[in-house]
């Protein structure tokens, strides 16, 4: 792969021992995404779809009855790990689009969690009764002292 704003149609070919390597645009190591333009959409959606499921499985544990804090603590220890995974490498060169994508995944945990409190509560609100920062705020946070 080759990094940077390289035109893709004159990048040259590599071999080793005859043999040629592929070229890509896009590459998974270690769970994130990297593409050669570092680009960190392709990182986000992959965690997104990730959580996805995670999420349908905390609606599950509401619906079966399980008290707020446990579905606060799954959703700590089960989700919140992936959105946060080594985001000290891609949390610079986040768009807002981006960053609202990956806020977004805990507005809804925290209205599935809330529901009984939270009609129409906005999202400060939640977090405040969660007693949790936002992502966002997180990343900062833990950005200054990284």
């Amino acid at each position: 792969m080759i990094l940077g704003n390289a035109k893709l149609d004159k990048i040259p070919a590599f071999f080793i021992e005859g043999k040629k390597i592929e070229s890509v645009t896009e590459l998974k190591l270690l769970s994130v995404h990297i593409s050669h333009d570092f680009c960190w959409e392709s990182h986000v959606n992959a965690f997104y779809n990730k959580v996805l499921p995670r999420l349908y499985f905390l609606k599950f544990l509401k619906r079966s009855g399980v008290g707020s804090n446990d579905l606060l603590y799954f959703y700590i220890t089960a989700i919140q790990p992936i959105l946060e995974y080594v985001y000290a490498v891609w949390n610079h060169n986040l768009t807002a689009k981006q960053s609202d994508k990956i806020e977004s995944i805990q507005k809804c945990t925290l209205r599935i969690i809330c529901s009984d409190l939270a009609v129409r509560m906005p999202y400060n609100s939640l977090l405040f009764i969660s007693n949790i920062e936002s992502l966002k705020q997180r990343r900062v946070t833990t950005g200054k002292a990284f």
